[in-house]
């Protein structure tokens, strides 16, 4: 049976008056945790009263059985 761990990273917003995810930055992390063996498997954006304050990853990545 595949066994799984988990990890969530939440990814802030930049600007002043509007929020904004930097898209560059954002390719940059997603592929950061792809190489480490990492898919991401959901996002979730954060906002207050409709403004986006951050966007919060998850991802997975399959366990090494070595029992």
């Amino acid at each position: 049976m595949k066994k799984f761990e988990y990890l969530t990273v939440n990814i802030p917003a930049d600007g002043f008056w509007t929020k904004t995810v930097n898209v560059h930055s954002f390719n940059e992390i997603l592929n950061t945790y792809g190489r480490d063996g990492w898919e991401l498997v959901d996002k979730i954006a954060v906002d207050e009263l409709g403004t986006i304050k951050s966007v919060v990853c998850v991802f997975k990545r399959e366990l090494n059985n070595q029992f």
